[in-house]
């Protein structure tokens, strides 16, 4: 423990300092598409990378604040580089440079490690990824207490079978556990076998830090959801009581990744929290995520059907969002094993007859309750 009771992820040094570089990026024309990063080495050779190759591009649109931000991730928890928001395609309203919260060690010297651990080959800027596309590694940089800052290193350790004839969200995710600890300010490396003759187990470590740092008020949603989902993918029961503390926050995405993990688990118990979501929020991707994360608990618990149909029966009775009412019914299609003239691609996107679909399920639903 550090000092004021701060959870210590450096107690054991490792006497491995990584070449400096430097990340030499031109601002106003960071952001477009396909454009490389240089990096130089302190013999000033320049190693290019195709964006695309080092980075993952995502666009995402932000309901509460009404805008739509396209940004880089860096080993996929990671935002890099600078974040361009805009309220319409030709109007931008805000530029976050993400990497004003790095310390000395930023994402290079991060990749110069990932190279020699043979997770990466610079040369090319791609992430080694297992046969279904998983990528061997992870990161999540954080900071504890805003003094020690921090990269954790999660590796691959075992990926579920992928079952290419169900929508993506409902496959297993996969496992990985931490691999290193990188401290911002040196670059000195806490290896997994050295963390391991601390006190704690290091895992559990990890996790506590985490835990801590996604209950800390000042975070940020983007970093809670990577904190709940590194948490789940470590298959720690921590990820109970995040996911339950995501849901019942005011933030759509954060509450979004927390039913995402309770339908994972699939525990009957927390049906009550889901249905709260699925019949009174306003959101409407929220809604019909809560469906759908009912039928993940009906396929996993088969005692919790019942429960399930009920509340689909009422909610349903109600909906008047077409998209949500869509997910209510194929839910109950599923787990009924019925057909009500509705289908759903590997990405869940469901097509059919809204209106004869319902009748057909209300039908069902009053039979099965009724009878």
């Amino acid at each position: 423990m550090g000092k004021g009771g701060n959870i210590n992820l450096f107690p054991i040094r490792m006497l491995i300092t990584l070449t400096v570089v430097q990340l030499l990026m031109a601002a106003e024309s960071f952001g477009q598409d396909n454009n490389p990063i240089t990096f130089m080495d302190q013999n000033k050779t320049s190693l290019n990378f195709v964006l695309s190759s080092v980075l993952t591009e995502q666009e995402k649109f932000y309901p509460q604040q009404k805008f739509t931000c396209k940004e880089y991730y860096f080993g996929t928890y990671v935002k890099v580089g600078r974040s361009v928001c805009y309220g319409n395609p030709h109007k931008i309203i805000k530029l976050v440079n993400e990497d004003i919260k790095f310390d000395v060690i930023k994402p290079e010297q991060v990749l110069r490690y990932l190279q020699k651990e043979n997770f990466i080959d610079v040369e090319t800027g791609k992430i080694r990824v297992d046969q279904d596309g998983i990528p061997a590694v992870k990161l999540f940089y954080g900071r504890e207490n805003q003094r020690e800052a921090f990269w954790l290193i999660f590796k691959l350790v075992k990926t579920q079978v992928v079952n290419a004839h169900v929508p993506v969200y409902r496959n297993v995710p996969p496992v990985y556990l931490l691999f290193a600890v990188m401290d911002a300010s040196s670059g000195e490396i806490q290896s997994i076998d050295m963390f391991g003759q601390a006190q704690d187990d290091p895992q559990l470590l990890a996790v506590k830090l985490l835990r801590k740092l996604f209950l800390w008020q000042n975070a940020n949603t983007a970093d809670k959801i990577a904190m709940l989902q590194i948490v789940t993918e470590m298959r720690s029961p921590v990820a109970e009581e995040l996911a339950i503390a995501a849901i019942n926050s005011n933030e759509d995405d954060l509450i979004y990744a927390g039913i995402n993990v309770l339908g994972w688990l699939g525990k009957k118990s927390h049906l009550y929290l889901i249905d709260k979501v699925m019949s009174g929020n306003d959101e409407t991707r929220l809604r019909a995520r809560s469906a759908r994360a009912m039928e993940q608990i009906g396929h996993n618990d088969s005692d919790a059907r019942e429960v399930i149909f009920l509340a689909i029966f009422h909610a349903l009775k109600q909906e008047k969002n077409p998209e949500v009412a869509a997910a209510m019914m194929l839910t109950v299609q599923n787990l009924r094993q019925q057909k009500y003239g509705l289908s759903e691609d590997q990405y869940g996107r469901i097509s059919g007859d809204i209106e004869a679909a319902k009748q057909k399920c209300m039908r069902d639903l009053h039979g099965i309750l009724h009878s």
